[in-house]
């Protein structure tokens, strides 16, 4: 297969988890996408795989959650609040 996703096979491509790289939904949303593009919408693209989305599952479970400060003085104030505060960052993406 090349970088078009064009296989050994004339007019036969390949996308998603049929193919050797990142198996993940929003990768393979976007190679369909970038497929579509250049086959059928006339603007040729690649498929960009420098900032793809994740997620880590623990147990238990928890997550991050923007606090404004009044909500977050209430939660430090409960005797069995265990939290961490790390800065929220924007990617520039």
């Amino acid at each position: 297969m090349d970088e078009g996703f064009q296989t050994s096979v004339p007019n036969i491509y390949a996308v998603g988890d049929v193919i050797n790289r990142i198996q993940l939904t929003p990768i393979a949303l976007a190679e369909g996408q970038s497929l579509a593009d250049t086959l059928f919408g006339g603007k040729p693209r690649k498929t960009d795989y420098s900032d793809v989305p994740t997620a880590v599952f623990s147990n238990p479970p928890i997550g991050p959650y923007l606090l404004c400060p009044s909500l977050l003085f209430v939660l430090l104030s409960r005797p069995a609040c265990l939290l961490a505060c790390v800065p929220a960052t924007y990617s520039g993406v």
